[in-house]
């Protein structure tokens, strides 16, 4: 599959359902299948939330991807694979909100997962 290296992108793990070492690292290799997704058009776009400390002007617990799907819009908070780690109040309201358009994903599976029940092709 054409985004089969961004499993790489997790420090160099090649399993898919691997933990990355990091949210950082998570979040690359969510962001590297996105951008190949919207090479091959089944995405339109997406918006990557950057982390930022306290002090910014940035609304508590929004999510960290806004995507721009063909079936619609939806937002994804990604965690790193730890069955511990767990969506903020905050966070949880923000995908309430987004209702079966979002969705927590703490693995590449589990984005894959999300994408497929939004009628992107894998």
């Amino acid at each position: 599959m054409p985004w089969d290296g961004c499993e790489n992108k997790c420090e160099g793990r090649g399993e898919r359902t691997a933990p990355p070492r990091s949210e950082a690292a998570f979040q690359r290799a969510a962001e590297c299948l996105l951008k190949v997704l919207i090479q091959k058009g089944d995405v339109i776009d997406y918006y990557h939330r950057p982390d930022r400390g306290a002090g910014h002007n940035e609304r508590p617990g929004f999510p960290d991807l806004c995507l721009a799907l063909h079936s619609g819009p939806a937002a994804i908070e990604l965690k790193k694979n730890v069955k511990t780690a767990k969506t903020t109040a905050a966070q949880g309201r923000w995908l309430a909100c987004w209702g079966d358009r979002g969705a927590l994903c703490r693995t590449l599976d589990d984005l894959r997962a999300a994408l497929r029940r939004w009628g992107v092709k894998l």
